[in-house]
């Protein structure tokens, strides 16, 4: 989540926006005062049940602003199979 590497321009594709926004957005973490990444998440339930809710924010230099997270129970073990 926190990759900055910067794509280089003949793998970056045509959206119709500038060229300067196709390098902005083709990264997955995205630093630009005027828009960028704000806080990236993460959940994740183990096998026995519990469940973890990390979340970190970022100001528009990209350095982090500050952590949350939640542990809790889920009521589940295991883990479930969908059919599709």
């Amino acid at each position: 989540l926190a990759d900055r590497t910067a794509v280089p321009d003949a793998a970056l594709p045509v959206t119709g926006v500038t060229r300067e926004w196709e390098r902005l957005l083709a990264t997955p973490f995205i630093v630009d005062p005027r828009y960028g990444t704000r806080c990236t998440t993460v959940f994740a339930i183990d096998h026995g049940g519990h469940a973890t809710f990390h979340e970190r924010t970022f100001a528009p230099d990209g350095t982090s602003t500050g952590d949350a997270v939640f542990t809790f129970a889920t009521g589940r073990r295991g883990s479930t199979a969908v059919a599709g």
